[in-house]
């Protein structure tokens, strides 16, 4: 009888929660993008989260901020040159929840990019 033969993806609960909670800021911005007080208490939520459930929690907070300022900045050159704009801006022409948002597809992109590695 031939041994089967099956796949094994490390890490699959922290890939798993992480997309999870991916998902859940995309759905509390489609959500809640009119009350911004409540979506910044649901997204820090959301980041402490992410960066807590990883093994790198050093890394993936240094990632977070890293990304949270980067997007920021360019979201604010682009809304200065008006490539676009936001109906509620707070800061610079952004919604003051929108690093957060940054930081936490940082990490999410990074554990997917980790999660594909992992598997081939």
């Amino acid at each position: 009888m031939a041994k089967k033969s099956t796949i094994r993806i490390p890490n699959l609960e922290l890939h798993v929660l992480t997309g999870l909670l991916a998902l859940s800021c995309l759905g509390a911005v489609s959500v809640f993008w009119k009350t911004p007080e409540l979506l910044l208490l649901m997204l820090t939520a959301i980041a402490i989260s992410i960066i807590s459930i990883g093994g790198e929690k050093r890394r993936d907070a240094a990632l977070f901020i890293l990304v949270a300022a980067w997007g920021a900045i360019s979201e604010t050159v682009a809304i200065h040159f008006g490539a676009w704009s936001y109906p509620q801006p707070a800061l610079f022409g952004i919604p003051y929840w929108l690093p957060l948002v940054w930081g936490i597809a940082g990490i999410f992109i990074k554990r997917l990019y980790q999660g594909i590695k992992e598997c081939i």
